[in-house]
């Protein structure tokens, strides 16, 4: 798993979910560079715990499970 955050929106996720309840999430859109279109998603899994995915849109079934 890569940890690069360089275009990536991470601290805005952290702050954004800093004292949210477990169950939350967060939905980003962009485009890269090269011009994807890209979602970022942040969920806070519990109190202690944030998880981060980046892809694209239509991304099979983590799609239909955030929208």
């Amino acid at each position: 798993m890569k940890q690069n955050k360089g275009l990536y929106s991470k601290d805005y996720i952290e702050k954004a979910l800093e004292d949210a309840p477990g169950g939350i999430k967060i939905v980003l859109s962009g485009t890269a560079p090269n011009g994807i279109p890209l979602i970022a998603l942040g969920y806070r899994d519990s109190r202690k715990t944030t998880l981060f995915f980046v892809m694209t849109p239509k991304a099979g079934k983590i799609y239909r499970w955030f929208w």
